[in-house]
């Protein structure tokens, strides 16, 4: 007798380990811990040789320089300079007091938004702002804020109110205020977005039961919103965090110089300070950046260790928690919200393209009630190299923003899917790598591309982008792997012989809009990159955030080219973003909703 040969065992049919410690979501295939490294070493060698290594010079240099040994010397010369104490106090006050506002103000914009009709042009106008450069933001605000009646909207309507002894927006009393006005505007449309995004994912049912239970509204907050709006919140404070440490093009172009020792951060003055004599202390001073960034990026996600899912409900089909529409004083005062808002984000952009349209000549005598004009553009297409810039800038953040994504992406995966040991420390360097800025790391950095022969060339430049946008970008995709179902790697098991071998077609499906806004946003941060090209570009390119930088020198006569630039200068990153905004939604809640948002229960 003949026993029937035993069929080869399919990948799906092996021995899986399966993790069955913790919350749900962690019950997932566990690979070998040596592949997760393995993906992570990419990035790790390029994070840890160009970011981590200068940051670790940084610190040594604040404790070295102009010492016997180590000693504070640095950190108190810094603290007694009355311009670099007041740059850390003005950098502390961006860092704590931006965050809250925008947080608070976000949420009370989503929360009215979904009460009245037709909110989607609120939430598109503002979302435009946020993919504009700095530099953009800063030539449409100086517009808005310029001490000349006949250009500055706020000049003109105070000096009417108020008289000829009204304040300057731009003076030296108020140029905090004006920065952080742009930056509100620039940034405020992420929080609303957001904020609408999970609360209208809010299924009805679940509020409804908690309302049946307890009978009172409070609870419904107190059981259901506040687990998962204080998750969204402190992604929001985490990213203002982040932002407002980039704050350098704002302050360079928007501020005159008479007014810029008024409102320097950190970021300026580190900058104009780092070498030299004074190197000491800016080193210190970067020091103590490090530790206000890190703060205040990481604390608020340690909300997010915290293991909170919503209780299942039994239903076939989840309908969005549409509350009910106001009526009467409340409809009107809603609605009064909303239309304010709308005018107040388009008078910034609106200003700039109306600015765009008047020559140079026109607009220095008669101001915006002069004669309007294309000549502007006609100046600005018609530089030399010019178009060559636009074309080389893009092809160059192109570039960029596939090499993050090709080494950020194996990364997440690592961390996010993987799980190797360690894995929390790991996310946690990743983060705080995300937050250190390039002005600090400079003089460190230099000196180790020079140690290989890169200095001032192309592929230094190409570097410096990548070792600050892969924590950033793997921070961003954390979250997008680490809500993947089991089900979907299990699918990958079987198409690929093995989960450990990596992430397979149905896992890319799943991630793939994820890694495509990943990339979008890459393109849009190199695009509208002002610092890093101002430090590392070599001599032989030219990115048009630099060119438009150099054109400010001539705002005062030449305010009607500098605006068409700007306005050229912001199409590319506005219609890309733009694009992909559902997608850069998505990559931005994947690590939110991820971990609550119960799955209907299939009958």
């Amino acid at each position: 007798m003949t026993t029937a040969p035993t069929p080869r065992m399919r990948p799906v049919d092996r021995l899986l380990v399966l993790d069955d410690v913790g919350p749900t979501r962690r019950d997932r295939i566990r690979p070998e811990t040596r592949r997760a490294y393995l993906y992570l070493a990419p990035a790790t060698l390029v994070v840890g040789g160009l970011l981590v290594w200068p940051a670790i010079r940084t610190v040594v240099d604040s404790l070295t320089i102009g010492c016997r040994g180590v000693c504070l010397g640095n950190f108190t010369d810094a603290w007694s300079d009355p311009l670099a104490r007041r740059a850390l106090l003005r950098t502390l006050a961006w860092a704590v007091a931006l965050p809250v506002v925008l947080t608070a103000v976000g949420y009370l914009l989503a929360v009215v938004s979904r009460r009245v009709r037709r909110a989607g042009v609120l939430t598109v106008l503002l979302v435009a702002p946020m993919a504009l450069p700095m530099l953009a933001t800063a030539v449409a605000f100086r517009l808005l804020y310029d001490p000349d009646p006949s250009r500055g909207l706020v000049t003109a309507l105070t000096g009417r109110v108020i008289g000829s002894d009204a304040p300057q927006a731009l003076g030296p009393g108020l140029v905090t205020f004006a920065m952080m006005s742009a930056f509100v505007w620039a940034y405020l449309g992420l929080s609303v977005v957001v904020f609408r995004r999970v609360l209208d994912a809010i299924p009805s049912q679940q509020v409804s039961m908690i309302m049946a239970e307890t009978g009172r509204r409070r609870e419904v907050y107190r059981w259901l919103y506040w687990p998962i709006l204080r998750r969204v919140a402190a992604l929001l404070v985490g990213l203002a965090g982040l932002f407002s440490a980039r704050s350098f093009d704002l302050l360079l172009a928007l501020v005159p110089g008479s007014s810029q020792p008024a409102g320097e951060v950190l970021a300026l003055h580190v900058w104009r300070y780092g070498a030299g004599p004074t190197a000491g202390p800016a080193a210190a001073l970067s020091v103590l950046w490090f530790a206000v960034l890190a703060l205040t990026v990481v604390l608020p996600l340690i909300s997010f260790r915290a293991q909170w899912r919503m209780p299942p409900v039994d239903v076939t089909v989840w309908d969005r928690h549409l509350p009910a529409r106001y009526s009467g004083l409340r409809h009107r005062l809603a609605q009064a919200l909303c239309v304010a808002a709308i005018v107040l984000w388009l008078i910034p952009a609106a200003l700039l393209v109306f600015a765009s349209l008047h020559a140079d000549a026109t607009l220095a005598t008669d101001g915006l009630s002069g004669a309007l004009s294309l000549a502007s553009f006609g100046q600005v297409l018609g530089a030399g190299g010019m178009l060559g810039n636009y074309l080389g800038t893009g092809l160059f953040a192109l570039l960029v923003a596939v090499l993050v994504v090709a080494f950020a992406g194996p990364a997440a995966y690592a961390l996010g899917w993987l799980r190797p040991p360690g894995r929390g420390a790991l996310l946690t360097v990743v983060v705080v790598c995300a937050t250190v800025p390039v002005q600090a790391i400079t003089i460190p950095l230099v000196q180790t591309l020079g140690t290989a022969r890169l200095s001032g060339t192309g592929q230094a430049f190409v570097l410096a982008h990548l070792a600050l946008g892969i924590p950033l970008t793997t921070a961003l995709l954390y979250g997008a792997f680490g809500s993947l179902s089991p089900e979907q790697m299990r699918q990958a098991a079987i198409h690929h012989g093995a989960e450990a071998a990596g992430p397979g077609r149905a896992t890319l499906m799943q991630v793939g809009p994820n890694l495509f806004a990943a990339g979008v946003l890459q393109f849009v941060q190199v695009w509208n990159d002002v610092a890093v090209g101002l430090l590392f570009a070599p001599p032989q390119l030219s990115p048009i955030g630099l060119s438009l930088l150099g054109q400010l020198r001539y705002y005062t006569t030449g305010s009607g080219h500098v605006a068409a630039a700007t306005v050229l200068f912001s199409v590319v990153p506005l219609v890309a973003v733009m694009a992909a905004r559902k997608q850069i939604v998505r990559l931005l809640m994947a690590g939110v909703s991820g971990n609550w948002q119960a799955k209907p229960t299939k009958r």
